[in-house]
Parts: C-alpha cells; sequence; structure tokens
C-alpha cells in the first residue's frame, strides 16, 4: 500500500491528463496526484528501485534519439551549436548567481536550481548530495512554463506513431543495454557518480543506435509510461519535506531564477539570429532549456526547421545528463551554508 497507492493515483491522474491533450500531462497529472495523496497519506512512498528504473527508461530513449543525428548537418550548424554551449553556461551561471547571491542559497542548492534539464539527474543528485527539496521547485516551475507555451502554440493533441512489430534482435540489444547499464551504473553510484544508471545507458544505448544495432526498436508505451509516472512521483514527494514556511519564498525565487534563463535564452536567440542570419524563433526552441517533447510539437505546429532543432537539443541532452559526472566533485565541495554577503529573497 505504501507504494502500490501514490503510484496508482499517479498513473491514472497522468493518463487522464494525457487523454484530454495536455502536453505533458503525464508527467503533469502525476505529480499533482502525487502532491495531493501525499498530504492525506503522509507514509506514501515511490516504489523501490524506481529511480533507477526511470535513469535507465529515459536514458535508452535519449539514445535512441541519436538516429536523427547527422554528422554533416552538425558540422553545417557548427556555429550554432558552439552559441548553444555558450548560451547553456549563461543559463547555469546567471541561475546560480541570482539564487545564489541575491536568494541566500547554498552553493549546491543555487547550482542544482539553475541546471538546465536533466531532472532525473538532478533528483540523483538531491540524494547523494543531501542538497535541498526547494530546488525541485525551480525546475518544476521551469517545466510547466515550457509546458503552458507549448499549449499557447499546439491546440491540437500529437498524433501518436503507429504501432510496428518488433524484431527480437533489436530487443535483445535494448535488453542487453538495459541490463549491462544497471550493472555498471550500479558500480558507478559506488564511486559517486551522479545519475549512473542514466549516464551508462545514454552512452551505450547511442553506440547501438548508430552503429545500427537497433534499427525499428522503440520504447514499449507502458514502460516508458511507468517511468514518467515514478519520475513525477519522485519529484512530488519531495515538496512535502520543504517546510510550508519557505515555500512562498522558494518559489519567488526559483521563478525568478527561470524568468533569467529564458532572457538568457532570448539575447542568445536574438545574437544568434543576428550573426549567423537564422530565424529568432528557429533559434529559442533550439536554445530553450528543456522540455524536448513540447519543443518538437511546436516545431511540427509551426512548420519549423525540425533537424536543427533536434541537433541542438540532441547536444543539450547530452552535455546536461553527462556534465554532472564531471563537474559535481566531492560531497564536501558543496556543503556550505547560505552565502553571508546574501540579500533577502
Amino acid at each position: 500500500m505504501t507504494y502500490a497507492v501514490p503510484f496508482a493515483c499517479a498513473l491514472l491522474a497522468g493518463l487522464g491528463l494525457e487523454r484530454i491533450g495536455v502536453p505533458n500531462g503525464l508527467l503533469l497529472g502525476a505529480i499533482a496526484a502525487t502532491l495531493v495523496v501525499c498530504r492525506l497519506y503522509p507514509r506514501g512512498e515511490p516504489p523501490p528501485l524506481s529511480l533507477p528504473f526511470v535513469q535507465i527508461v529515459l536514458g535508452l530513449s535519449i539514445g535512441l534519439m541519436f538516429r536523427a543525428w547527422d554528422w554533416d548537418r552538425a558540422l553545417g550548424v557548427l556555429p550554432s551549436l558552439a552559441l548553444l554551449v555558450a548560451c547553456l553556461a549563461g543559463q547555469v551561471m546567471i541561475g546560480y548567481a541570482w539564487l545564489h547571491r541575491r536568494a541566500g542559497w547554498s552553493r549546491l542548492d543555487a547550482l542544482l536550481g539553475a541546471y538546465p534539464g536533466a531532472m532525473a539527474a538532478v533528483l540523483d543528485l538531491l540524494d547523494r548530495r543531501n542538497a535541498s527539496p526547494k530546488v525541485v521547485l525551480v525546475h518544476l516551475m521551469r517545466l510547466l512554463l515550457l509546458t503552458l507555451a507549448a499549449s499557447l502554440f499546439v491546440r491540437e493533441a500529437a498524433v501518436a506513431a503507429p504501432v510496428t512489430a518488433l524484431s527480437p534482435a533489436p530487443m535483445a540489444v535494448a535488453l542487453a543495454v538495459a541490463a549491462t547499464s544497471a550493472l555498471a551504473g550500479r558500480l558507478l553510484g559506488r564511486l559517486g557518480v551522479p545519475a549512473p544508471y542514466m549516464v551508462t545507458c545514454i552512452v551505450l544505448a547511442a553506440t547501438a543506435t548508430r552503429a545500427g544495432l537497433l534499427d525499428g526498436f522503440r520504447v514499449p508505451g507502458p514502460i516508458l509510461d511507468a517511468a514518467v509516472v515514478a519520475l513525477g512521483l519522485h519529484i512530488a514527494i519531495r515538496f512535502r519535506e520543504i517546510p510550508l514556511a519557505e515555500l512562498g519564498a522558494s518559489a519567488r525565487a526559483g521563478l525568478a531564477a527561470v524568468a533569467l534563463a529564458f532572457l538568457v535564452t532570448a539575447l542568445f536567440a536574438g545574437a544568434g539570429s543576428v550573426a549567423l542570419g537564422v530565424d529568432f524563433t528557429l533559434l529559442a526552441l533550439a536554445y530553450v532549456p528543456g522540455a524536448v517533447e513540447s519543443v518538437t510539437v511546436v516545431a511540427l505546429a509551426a512548420q519549423l526547421d525540425l533537424a536543427f532543432i533536434i541537433t541542438h537539443h540532441l547536444l543539450r541532452l547530452l552535455i546536461v545528463h553527462l556534465a554532472p559526472s564531471l563537474f559535481v566533485g566531492p560531497p564536501d565541495r558543496w556543503a556550505d551554508g547560505p552565502d553571508p554577503s546574501a540579500g533577502p529573497t
């Protein structure tokens, strides 16, 4: 009951929102239902091992997206990809500066709050580095605002891709990737690598995809849905750890950080539009920090160059999921309190 009740409620709410065409409805419904259930049923918890499951499923899904990676196209838009990397750095720096210097968050909380995406990796770091659950507020606001923006552009739900028969060879390769990721991720986790299952699975799945070993394979819908619902559970359950007295101040600080990240995105898109001669809307969708599903729907509805946008988001996904393993460092590096020079929230 401790695991089944929250998961069942989250699944039903998510499927309900998805059925009526709400962008990211499965995740948003799961979050909303969990927020209610955990207030009424404080013993509720995510299922055991659900976060590694989420990391493996999402890692496999991201790896499969590298089918769309075209090296010739990537080389052709190299200046724009370089600008994307600078934009990501700017998004992190401005958000970190606001949350740490102005809002008084600790260095670790400010860094995780300013991180442009990779929710599963951020959740893993919350556990490993004892960060504050208020970090989740920033990411939830980012997700909600991007979803709202998508719903303003798109009036109809996207048509689901037809289901095709799956040959056993790609399925066997996918199972081998998942099993290897589970074993290697457990080892990397003991070494302190953030989001170890996802990091391993992205690398293995992308390699297998580019080698043609996963041609025709798609993550089965029920498995992907279960992973999204479990992710929603992990996000929302963090909210019960935030004291109500701090909720308003944390929400205001988080909203300001998200707004600053969007401002940085607009500035870089504007600069790229002038310097590279590329449409501003196209660059803004390519540089926006997260919600690649919503961005894809908007691009299709507006008949924009989807290959250009996806090329940028593939690089962004690769950076934001692998970067924590490179720069986070030992836990005591970030073990500090609020900056004494910080102003009020």
